[in-house]
């Protein structure tokens, strides 16, 4: 599948942090085209969860990073369709 440039930057930066490859079933989702899915499962991530409930956490800035490739996920979807049009 030809992804996005937008999106190709999000997940090698999320690789390189390693929450990309701790959500297999998101990189499912991404190879079947559900966009909406994978940036759901994306953000279901132990981490992510507890810096979002602790805003003092040590780890706060996984919260504004993964949120990052989950907005490029969804974006994924309108760049997919035009490239199809």
């Amino acid at each position: 599948k030809d992804l996005s440039p937008n999106l190709r930057k999000y997940l090698v930066a999320a690789t390189f942090r390693g929450s990309w490859t701790s959500s297999p079933q998101a990189a499912a989702d991404v190879r079947a085209g559900n966009w909406q899915k994978a940036a759901k499962e994306f953000l279901n991530y132990d981490q992510y969860k507890k810096a979002k409930k602790d805003p003092k956490s040590k780890i706060k800035g996984i919260v504004k990073r993964m949120d990052a490739v989950a907005k490029a996920l969804l974006e994924e979807a309108k760049y997919q369709k035009e490239l199809n049009q």
